[in-house]
């Protein structure tokens, strides 16, 4: 048994053509049409229920919808451009089916029982699960979301940055043995060079642990 979507149109018995209509005008707001409205008053040759951006036919009278019903509500709706949707309380034809799914048109079926519609092709499938009325679930992305790697302790974090600080100490070493002409600069240049190599592994080994760290996210 299909559930009732939280927030969709009460449940209501529908034992007339008119009922059918009152069901669909309630059914197309809830699916983003606001402002649709019945445009007559029994069985019509078109359009029974009209909108900004749609226009809609209504069928109750036991029998299949077939091709030639959708046919007519695109002629009687050929100049107001927007979506176009068909309700049958008897479900379409193959063909009919078949048409709607090559124009983009929405087919439901409604209950007489409880005015319940059902999606009768992809294109109301996909209009009856985007409908602005259908309040969406919570995000799943919290449930379903695969763990994630624990971000490193505070102390580890301090720790990685030494190498960039003694980087960027032993630039300004080097500035400081240019500058000096004594026969210490040798020496002194050789700390430098020991300083900068310790420092570029250090850099070297952090940037390796993040990219593990990063491949591991993702995965």
């Amino acid at each position: 048994m299909q559930t009732r979507p939280t927030g969709s149109p009460e449940p209501r018995s529908v034992a007339s053509w008119t009922g059918a209509e009152i069901n669909a005008v309630d059914w197309l707001r809830w699916l983003g049409h606001p402002d649709a409205g019945r445009t007559t008053g029994g069985a019509g040759d078109g359009v029974d229920v009209r909108g900004a951006g749609m226009a809609a036919r209504v069928q109750c009278d036991g029998a299949p919808v077939g091709d030639q019903a959708l046919r007519e509500l695109l002629g009687a709706a050929q100049h107001a451009p927007g979506e176009r949707y068909c309700f049958s309380d008897a479900g379409f034809t193959r063909d009919a089916v078949s048409f709607a799914d090559d124009i983009g048109m929405a087919l439901f079926t409604f209950s007489t029982v409880d005015g319940l519609i059902t999606p009768a092709n992809e294109a109301a499938t996909v209009v009856f699960r985007a409908s602005p009325g259908r309040p969406r679930p919570q995000s799943t992305a919290t449930t379903h979301a695969r763990p994630r790697t624990p971000p490193l302790p505070g102390w580890v974090r301090v720790l990685g940055a030494v190498p960039f600080v003694m980087f960027v100490l032993g630039l300004l070493f080097l500035a400081v043995l240019r500058a000096m002409t004594d026969t210490a600069s040798d020496a002194m240049a050789d700390l430098w060079a020991g300083w900068m190599t310790i420092a570029v592994l250090g850099a070297a080994g952090v940037g390796i642990v993040a990219l593990i760290r990063k491949a591991n996210d993702r995965s």
